[in-house]
């Protein structure tokens, strides 16, 4: 059975990299260019992960992750927050809001499923 990701970004081709990565890891991606798209995408299904921006249009990282904790089915959903963002205040913000790992872009592929992978065995998901 195959894992299922969702990844949010505003850049397309950082989408793209993420979702090959992920693909080669053996996980279905759905992508969202922001947080509301994010939103509309989630359906109940089961997600293993999700890979997000901080900042992206219309709902940043932080508001996503806050509205997506609020729902049952992704309360425990391993996240990983992506961003060229540095802030300390930016990054307790996302662990506040339910961010379990913080990498910065550019990043090594293999880092963010070594992350994902972590956060799994963390959390208990099922990935």
């Amino acid at each position: 059975m195959s894992r299922m990701a969702l990844v949010i970004d505003d850049s397309s081709s950082v989408r793209t990299v993420v979702r090959l990565t992920l693909e080669d890891a053996g996980f279905d991606v759905i992508e969202a260019g922001d947080g509301v798209e994010a939103l509309l995408l989630l359906d109940g299904r089961a997600l293993d992960c999700v890979v997000c921006d901080v900042s992206t249009p219309r709902m940043d990282g932080p508001s996503l992750l806050r509205k997506l904790r609020s729902i049952e089915a992704y309360r425990r959903t391993p996240v990983v927050v992506v961003t060229t963002q540095s802030s300390l205040t930016v990054r307790d913000d996302c662990r506040r809001a339910g961010a379990g790992a913080w990498l910065a872009k550019p990043f090594q592929p293999s880092m963010l499923i070594d992350t994902i992978e972590q956060l799994t065995r963390a959390t208990g998901a099922v990935a």
